[in-house]
């Protein structure tokens, strides 16, 4: 397998191998992962600073090792907990599930605890159009379309971290908790947000139990339909609604699921 590196003409990165499939512009994270399979920080300095002169430009880096990909591209996985059934992929976005699956949300209430990692800041458009926001919390109107979710801070901007509570009526979260998550009541009342923690919010990582513990915990107590979290490189669906859960796994069937 070869790996490349990409620099853009703004100066970031990504990395990708075969189709561009991964994109992050985070160096940092770039080379934590290089040098996790056994590339030296001064061959890892080279690849760039040999590129940098070019402008934008492409890198080959041969480091043959299958199992790179799968720390870009973790496989699908499906489980449960209670009544609740979920996936995690990093091979799909919120929006290409809206798109496949606009039944997940359509005729339903969206609590958005997450826009582009901070609280959604109506526009005038959504205020006429219904949508409420209490608390640092946006509430929407009975979603009548997919298009109705906004999934990005400004147009052309950032689709990441995003965080939804789909219900079948409307309800009320609370405010937002800014403290440390480790720290905060999870009691009704009281909301933290999970998909700011990035890849270290996967519901099938052991290495996660604790934040997940908390995570369970705070969806029994708003028991919401459906809860959604695109995170930078993990969309997470959870669903107590099998008939959605199902429509949605499916509707994502062309990603290779493990239970």
């Amino acid at each position: 397998m070869t790996w490349h590196l990409y620099r853009t003409k703004q100066g970031e990165w990504v990395a990708y191998s075969g189709p561009l499939n991964f994109t992050n512009s985070d160096r940092r994270l770039i080379e934590k992962w290089l040098a996790k399979y056994g590339v030296r920080p001064a061959e890892i300095e080279k690849l760039f600073q040999d590129e940098a002169h070019k402008g934008e430009g492409v890198i080959a880096v041969p480091i043959g090792l299958e199992r790179l990909d799968e720390e870009f591209h973790p496989p699908a996985v499906t489980g449960s907990h209670g009544a609740y059934r979920w996936l995690t992929t990093a091979q799909h976005e919120l929006d290409t599930l809206l798109l496949r699956c606009p039944q997940a949300v359509v005729g339903k209430y969206v609590a958005v605890t997450s826009l582009d990692s901070g609280p959604m800041a109506l526009t005038d458009a959504e205020k006429r159009g219904g949508w409420r926001s209490r608390n640092e919390i946006a509430y929407s109107p009975q979603i009548q379309s997919a298009e109705n979710g906004r999934t990005e801070r400004l147009p052309d901007g950032c689709a990441s971290f995003n965080e939804w509570y789909v219900f079948n009526s409307p309800f009320d979260l609370g405010e937002l908790w800014h403290g440390n998550v480790f720290e905060a009541p999870i009691t009704p009342g009281q909301v933290s947000t999970f998909v700011n923690f990035g890849p270290s919010f996967a519901l099938h990582n052991p290495e996660m139990a604790s934040l997940v513990s908390l995570f369970w915990k705070q969806l029994d107590w708003i028991q919401p339909e459906s809860y959604i979290a695109d995170a930078d490189m993990l969309l997470t669906f959870v669903s107590r609604n099998e008939d959605i859960f199902v429509a949605v796994r499916n509707a994502l069937s062309d990603i290779g699921l493990n239970s």
